[in-house]
């Protein structure tokens, strides 16, 4: 059985809603239908031609009277009007007036002048609100006056219920009204004119009952049940207080269920709302792919962040809730002061690390969203998501170190205290100071708990969506990784040169904005591939000796494309990532090995089948990436500066220039989105660089080497 409640009863435990409910409130409901069937004004049905009646029966009555004295139906008796005639006349009148009325119309034969001013005073008083009793009318407010005319209902609120006067009343403001406007005519004259025009006063103000009963049912039917909301957690008695009659009664409706639903309207509108924002932020990260390749499943990893970020909240409310309900003390017993200690900004420093800081400041408004909705759309909890995910994106901009995670979370604690130090001040003026200060201790948590959130998240997500993230490059990036120290060893010249391309290429990333670290890791692990057969690459070739010259352009040309393949061997091997796998093709595109199809141009036979530009050619694809160009560039720039006999900044700019034009003629650029304007920056930054390593040095006695000696050419 569901235990009992009585009034005064101290509670042995805190008693919460199990969950969003709402239950009717019948005397609310009943208060605010009251109060609605009393707003509707009494409706009254005036009679506009009333007074044209009672001026027609008036005159009617003069007319009558005239006729029957001269009918002979009253005479004279004793110099006195005799009893009877007064009757005969009136009974020809057929109209109630008093005697004294009646017998000074009849000894003064009913006169014209009489007739004119009784007209006029009754037409005057006519023109009034009159009602047959006050009793219907309201204290104050006003009524509804419905009039009649050419077969058209007219109805207007009439407020001035002071004007309104019932018969008795409109009498007497005549007899008033007579005196003033009749002093020369005598008492009785006055007294009989005024109970002449009063017996054709009547009320041409009806109150209609039916009619004001039908609206005032139809405003009551109209009004809605309340119901009474209750959030999940709400506390509606907590250990230690007394029961009161509102605890005890919505307890009892809780029991009994039957008052009890789910508030449908809200649950629609919450998912309509999650809707249009996976909706949009679905078209948001579709539109961004088509000019950032980085994550394949970009809105997949989005989403995910944000439904785990929205998660973690849910749950740190519900925790935040627990906690403040065990806590007697403030500002300890207020769960919202824990949920400034909520982590948010961890989901938009994920998004920065794993995609950029664009997508992030997109991602982090959804979030901000989303914990606002979890905390029943409070507006500053919103707020406060929004500008602590903000300040995550510019704390993370930059991941070289694995401290720049603790230095990021460092910086959103303060924006934190900031942000709820303001709103503390708007709100109350950071009254209390002991609630102040506590927030404010729990914004500064909510930043530094991010730190080991993003640490432990950060792995799994790059681990799940195959992201390469920059802590990846930079371990990537030890030269004493075994794939490197292998090269090194096996192919010291490769190695050599992979060390200064990755220069070239960052140097130019740096410039044109593209991703410098990947394209500094990503050189030295372009070239793996030549470790198969090292001593076939010039750069290799410590003896002298050219192993080429004993074989055929095409199987030389066989040998220098296999590399690629190799290499993409080792890399899966290695278990490199896809980005820095895609380099190692495209690099090369699918540019012909010049060298050995010259060779075998200039050796073709007549007997031998017809030499194709495209047996002399690397597989590709070609660059699909502004990394992937810059590497092509900054490879051959490389190469042949290594050409160059006594270089000179302008050597140099005549090689950068004729090896970048050789390759857009060559249409390699075709497919990725390098611009003319970043071909002349990445150009200016090959020269700058390359002038800095090829840089003159001073000559050294007793060291002078014959620099006429031609160097070898070099076989790729």
């Amino acid at each position: 059985p569901a235990p009992s409640y009585k009034l005064g009863e101290v509670a042995s435990v805190t008693l919460k809603a199990p969950y969003d409910i709402e239950l009717l409130d019948e005397r609310a409901t009943r208060e605010r239908r009251d109060a609605e069937h009393d707003a509707v004004p009494p409706v009254f049905d005036l009679v506009v031609d009333l007074a044209g009646e009672q001026h027609e029966k008036l005159a009617a009555l003069f007319e009558k009277g005239r006729a029957a004295l001269q009918a002979g139906k009253a005479r004279r008796v004793a110099g006195r009007t005799d009893p009877e005639s007064v009757a005969r006349v009136g009974a020809v009148l057929g109209q109630s007036l008093p005697e004294e009325c009646l017998v000074l119309l009849i000894e003064k034969g009913f006169p014209r002048d009489f007739e004119e001013t009784a007209l006029r005073l009754q037409g005057s008083v006519m023109q009034g609100r009159i009602v047959a009793s006050k009793e219907r009318l309201p204290d104050d407010g006003s009524v509804l006056v419905r009039e009649v005319r050419s077969g058209r209902m007219l109805e207007a609120p009439f407020a001035q219920l002071d004007e309104i006067r019932d018969i008795d009343e409109t009498r007497a403001a005549l007899k008033q009204q007579i005196d003033q406007e009749l002093p020369e005519r005598s008492g009785a004259e006055r007294r009989a004119m005024a109970s002449l025009v009063g017996a054709f006063v009547a009320s041409n103000l009806t109150y209609n009952a039916s009619e004001t009963e039908r609206r005032r049912a139809n405003a009551v039917v109209s009004v809605p049940q309340v119901f009474m909301r209750i959030p999940r957690g709400r506390v509606i008695v907590r250990e230690g207080e007394v029961f009161t009659q509102e605890a005890i009664d919505i307890l009892g409706k809780m029991q009994g269920g039957g008052r009890m639903r789910v508030n449908w309207k809200a649950l629609g509108g919450n998912v309509i709302l999650l809707g249009l924002l996976v909706l949009f932020l679905n078209r948001y990260v579709q539109a961004h792919l088509k000019i950032f390749r980085r994550v394949k499943n970009l809105y997949s990893l989005v989403l995910l962040v944000t439904l785990f970020v929205t998660l973690g909240a849910w749950i740190g409310v519900f925790i935040a809730d627990s906690v403040a309900d065990r806590m007697a003390r403030p500002p300890f017993n207020d769960p919202s002061s824990y949920y400034w200690a909520l982590p948010i900004s961890a989901g938009a420093m994920l998004v920065t690390l794993l995609a950029n800081g664009r997508v992030a400041t997109v991602c982090s408004a959804f979030i901000a969203m989303l914990f606002g909705m979890v905390l029943e759309w409070n507006a500053q909890a919103t707020m406060f998501a929004l500008v602590s995910s903000f300040a995550a994106i510019y704390g993370i901009s930059k991941y070289e170190r694995r401290t720049a995670i603790l230095k990021a979370c460092a910086l959103v604690a303060l924006v934190n205290m900031a942000l709820v130090f303001a709103l503390n001040c708007v709100q109350n003026g950071f009254r209390p100071a002991t609630s102040g200060l506590f927030q404010l201790a729990a914004a500064a948590s909510g930043g530094i708990l991010a730190a080991p959130v993003v640490s432990f998240s950060l792995p799994i997500l790059e681990w799940l969506f195959n992201v390469l993230t920059d802590i990846r490059l930079l371990e990537l990036s030890n030269l004493d990784n075994p794939l490197l120290r292998n090269l090194s060893i096996e192919a010291p010249g490769t190695y050599n040169h992979s060390i200064i391309v990755g220069t070239l290429a960052e140097q130019a990333a740096e410039e044109i904005g593209a991703h410098a670290l990947l394209c500094r890791v990503g050189a030295y692990y372009h070239d793996i591939g030549k470790m198969s057969k090292p001593d076939y690459f010039i750069e290799n070739m410590r003896d002298g000796l050219n192993r080429h010259d004993k074989l055929s352009p095409r199987m030389s040309s066989l040998i220098i494309a296999n590399h690629v393949k190799e290499g993409l061997r080792l890399a899966e091997e290695y278990n490199l990532p896809r980005q820095i796998r895609e380099i190692i093709p495209q690099h090369h595109g699918t540019r012909l090995i010049t060298y050995f199809y010259s060779k075998a141009k200039r050796n073709e036979d007549p007997e031998i089948p017809e030499i194709h530009e495209s047996d002399y050619r690397y597989p590709g694809p070609k660059p699909q990436t502004k990394e992937a160009a810059i590497f092509m560039m900054a490879d051959s720039v490389e190469a042949a500066a290594r050409t160059v006999e006594d270089p000179t900044p302008a050597k140099f700019e005549e090689v950068i220039t004729k090896v970048s034009n050789a390759i857009m003629l060559d249409h390699q650029l075709d497919e990725c989105d390098l611009t003319f304007s970043d071909l002349g920056k990445i150009r200016a930054s090959f020269l700058r660089t390359l002038a800095a390593v090829h840089h003159h040095r001073i000559d050294y006695p007793g060291f002078q080497f014959d620099r006429s000696r031609p160097r070898a050419v070099e076989a790729e």
